[in-house]
């Protein structure tokens, strides 16, 4: 029955490291290397990821600095970054690509707010998923083995204080990224 809650608690973590990878793709009106995670570049033939194939750095607080390693693929990558509809501006500069952040209106930012609050709550589903899921295995375990109730009602609180702790530190996430957002 440990197992169970050692296999509750990696997946946990799972999606907590998914959430944190949502919110660094949501951009908060600062430079963020995390902003290009998601653009793929149509490369040698083959989609890859930006980071794959190009340095980014965050050369001021607006900007970002892409640049290939290949000087062949820079046309490649402004136009993926484009593509990727990120609201932001590009300019080839011949060797790299120079990504401008655009300052957020403040109804963009509370269009931003509502999507950390969609993106948060899916997380959470996924955890009460689970929670379920933990608690199934834990009954279907205790049926075939001599599981007293004292102990399935235990096991049910480890559960629960598991499932607790992970959406306390969710909701601290999401806090913290729209408390990001929403300082100008």
């Amino acid at each position: 029955m440990e197992e169970i809650k050692q296999i509750l608690q990696h997946k946990l973590g799972a999606i907590k490291q998914h959430l944190s990878e949502e919110f660094s793709g949501i951009r908060s009106g600062r430079a963020n290397a995390g902003l290009l995670d998601k653009v793929q570049v149509n490369v040698y033939g083959q989609i890859m990821a930006i980071n794959n194939l190009a340095t980014i750095a965050v050369p001021e607080a607006k900007q970002l600095l892409v640049q290939p390693w290949d000087k062949a693929n820079v046309g490649a990558v402004e136009k993926a970054i484009i593509e990727a509809n990120l609201g932001v501006g590009t300019v080839n500069e011949g060797d790299k690509v120079r990504v401008t952040i655009p300052p957020l209106s403040n109804e963009r930012r509370e269009e931003l707010v509502k999507l950390i609050q969609k993106v948060t709550e899916e997380a959470r589903v996924g955890v009460r998923n689970l929670r379920r899921e933990a608690i199934d295995a834990m009954e279907k375990g205790a049926s075939q083995g001599g599981v007293s109730d004292d102990d399935k009602d235990r096991l049910k609180k480890d559960y629960q204080a598991v499932i607790d702790a992970a959406i306390a530190e969710i909701d601290k996430m999401a806090e913290t990224k729209a408390v990001e957002l929403r300082a100008v």
